[in-house]
């Protein structure tokens, strides 16, 4: 009976898939008694099973809707304990295509890739770079802010901090810049490159903002005299404090220390300088020099030209021209160059040969197109200037649509010039009202209207810019000098007392307010004494200023 017991108990039947087996008890009663070592098994199998399943459906996933092309399945297997890795790898291989889109042109495309790039990956300094560049032209507030995430990742790096300081820069933001070098400068073991770059910029901010202590300070701090970009700013600030001839001779020094080295800002300043002091004859005597030992530079020949146009002596300024076009015709930069001073000119006939060179040597030809009509107006021929202009758009050329609000604006000052000042008003309204047109373009369209004498239609331009740009000091110091001299007293305290409030201006603009409100003309204008007390301030910096910025030139060196 026994045996037959144990028989019967070996037998008896299993439960729960074979996962538990029923067994009687000696009370008559059925218990289920749990096989672990199956469940385990049946539990690691299944598991196995279905982490398969998921790191295939995933891998689809991830190459098909996410169209991450480079994704693994061994990453899959993994995932999502290797999350983060799969997510920067996923935002490193969209950078790659957004690369591709913008080399294809497909703009909107690369957008999109690179903001979910650089979302996936920050630390991605190349698409975040990428995305700056894409967005500063449109979005300066998200260049920004982007610059400033990615401040982490890209402290050490010395492109990264160029390119965020130069847009604060450009943006006018002087303090917030300050505030960023100074956090730059307190990081412990930057890389002197690093460090060079947000001393420089530091300096320059303090210039612009008129704290020429503060720039002294990290002019000698950060030895910023061991480099030729220290040495210009320091030159600058000799200069806006009216000490020229200290800042020549220091030029003048550096250039005979280092005769063969890369100096073309220190060559352009110093002649820059010449020029400012009134000195025309040494400026063409230094250009000259220069462009003789540098023949193959176009820099220099530019240079050279540029002093020519002031003085011109036996018409130089046309055969030196001329012989630029020849030897540089294949460089778009230098004909870019050559072209807008022609067309300050108004050589109409240089300039149609330089449109003519642009088109045979495919060059973007919206700007060379832009020169070649405003060289025709500056000439007089405003009947043909709107002729060029009607072709152009009887033709539609894919370089227009971009530039259109530009050829609106030379439309304007044709038909004005012309005494067409209906067609004038509106073709400058357009232009006006484009949302293209920035507030450096409308300063420039309205010098352009003040140089052929249309004075109030160039002021209605400079106060439309400086509505769009309030913070924008040469808006503002044009719209003051305009009106001075037109003898335009309405609204000039206040603009005034905001202009001292932003950039600092060249003095010589200081001067002329300050000439201007100490005359009868001007007698009657509000706040008038506080605003002469300020500018008097200002103006009496220069002599106060006790600033040491001349560098020990045998520290200056070629590597700086």
């Amino acid at each position: 009976m026994p045996n037959s017991f144990k028989s019967k108990q070996d037998k008896t039947p299993s439960a729960l898939l074979g996962l538990a087996t029923r067994v009687r008890t000696e009370r008559g009663t059925i218990r289920l008694q749990l096989r672990w070592t199956r469940i385990l098994l049946v539990f690691l199998i299944m598991s196995t099973g279905a982490w398969a399943i998921k790191s295939v459906a995933f891998y689809y996933f991830f190459k098909s809707i996410r169209q991450f092309d480079e994704v693994s399945l061994v990453d899959m297997l993994a995932f999502p304990l290797n999350r983060s890795s799969v997510r920067e790898a996923q935002g490193d291989y969209q950078i790659r295509q957004a690369e591709l889109a913008i080399d294809r042109g497909d703009y909107f495309r690369a957008r999109n890739l690179l903001q979910q790039g650089v979302s996936r990956s920050p630390a991605n300094l190349e698409g975040r770079m990428l995305l700056v560049q894409l967005f500063a032209g449109w979005r300066t507030e998200l260049a920004l802010q982007l610059l400033e995430n990615g401040y982490e990742y890209g402290k050490e790096d010395a492109e990264f901090v160029r390119a965020y300081c130069t847009l604060l820069l450009r943006e006018r933001q002087d303090n917030e810049l300050i505030a960023l070098t100074d956090r730059l400068l307190a990081e412990p073991d930057l890389p002197d490159q690093v460090r060079k770059v947000a001393a420089i910029s530091r300096m320059q901010a303090a210039i612009q903002t008129g704290d020429y202590s503060l720039a002294n300070q990290t002019y000698w701090d950060h030895t910023l005299y061991e480099t030729p970009d220290g040495i210009l700013l320091a030159c600058d600030i000799m200069a806006r404090l009216g000490q020229k001839e200290q800042a020549v001779a220091l030029l003048e020094a550096l250039i005979r220390q280092f005769p063969d080295h890369e100096l073309d800002a220190i060559h352009q300043r110093l002649v820059s300088i010449y020029r400012d002091t009134g000195n025309l004859e040494r400026a063409r005597q230094r250009a000259l020099d220069y462009a003789i030992r540098n023949p193959e530079k176009w820099q220099a020949r530019i240079l050279l030209l540029e002093s020519l146009a002031e003085t011109d002596p036996h018409g130089q300024f046309s055969r030196e021209a001329r012989a630029v076009v020849r030897a540089f015709s294949s460089n778009e930069a230098a004909m870019r160059r050559l072209g807008s001073l022609v067309t300050s000119k108004g050589d109409r006939e240089l300039a149609t040969r330089i449109y003519e060179i642009a088109v045979e040597n495919f060059f973007d030809m919206g700007s060379f197109s832009l020169m070649l009509t405003e060289a025709t107006i500056r000439a007089g021929e405003h009947a043909e200037a709107i002729r060029i202009l009607n072709e152009w758009s009887e033709a539609e050329p894919a370089w227009l649509a971009a530039q259109q609000h530009l050829f609106s604006a030379m439309r304007a000052i044709a038909y004005f010039s012309m005494g067409n000042r209906d067609r004038g008003h509106f073709y400058l309204n357009s232009f006006r009202n484009s949302r293209r047109s920035t507030a450096d373009q409308k300063i420039y369209v309205a010098e352009v209207l003040a140089a052929v004498d249309l004075k109030d239609a160039a002021l209605t331009l400079l106060e439309a810019a400086n509505r769009s740009s309030p913070n924008h000091e040469r808006a503002l110091s044009s719209i003051i000098t305009m009106k001075i001299d037109l003898g335009e007293a309405s609204g000039l305290a206040g603009q005034i007392s905001d202009l001292l409030e932003l950039r600092r201006p060249d003095y010589r603009i200081i001067q002329a307010i300050h000439d201007a409100l100490s005359s009868d003309r001007f007698i009657y204008t509000p706040n008038r004494r506080e605003l002469l007390s300020r500018l008097d301030i200002i103006l009496s910096r220069p002599r106060t200023e006790e600033l040491d910025l001349m560098p020990p030139l045998r520290q200056v060196t070629e590597e700086g």
